[in-house]
């Protein structure tokens, strides 16, 4: 059985977003599989790996600034780095949205 990643193991990123991002739209034109936990928080389902995502200005249909940490990875869902998988899924995102999403230094 898998095991979720240790807090200190987690991968995470903080990004800003030129003009806001409905992640909802997004995933589901990409078709990637997601929960809605809150108007804040959604989990994302991708590459057998599990992401959270806290928008911290905005909400998930209008997000200007956005944490996204891995809770589970899997390697052998094709992506070796965590970190690597959240900068995947946001670049497929922010293609989509066109939010022109950077990351926070």
């Amino acid at each position: 059985m898998e095991r979720l990643m240790a807090d200190s193991e987690q991968a995470e990123k903080q990004y800003h977003a030129a003009s806001s991002v409905d992640l909802l739209s997004a995933l589901s034109a990409l078709d990637i599989e997601f929960l809605t936990v809150s108007d804040q928080r959604v989990l994302i389902i991708y590459a057998r790996s599990i992401l959270n995502v806290d928008v911290n200005t905005g909400d998930i249909q209008s997000a200007d600034a956005l944490e996204v940490t891995v809770l589970d990875h899997d390697p052998s869902g094709g992506i070796n780095d965590p970190y690597g998988l959240i900068t995947r899924v946001i670049d497929q995102i922010d293609e989509m949205a066109g939010g022109n999403l950077s990351p926070v230094p």
